[in-house]
């Protein structure tokens, strides 16, 4: 098995960890069905908009 690292704000991975364990999930079996869906249809599982300027101001608000 391999071990995958992420860095992300602090907040964002407490929302995170409150809504996985809300669906009786913890943080790495929810990264796994991310990655095992991604693999499984040879896509990102959600919309992806192609608009800089739209990911630039989120980025700035952290807004994901």
């Amino acid at each position: 098995m391999s071990t995958v690292a992420v860095r992300v704000d602090d907040q964002l991975k407490d929302d995170a960890t409150k809504l996985f364990q809300s669906l009786g999930l913890d943080m790495s079996t929810a990264v796994k069905m991310f990655l095992i869906q991604s693999v499984k249809t040879q896509s990102i599982p959600f919309e992806i908009k192609n608009n800089p300027s739209i990911l630039v101001e989120e980025l700035q608000n952290k807004e994901f």
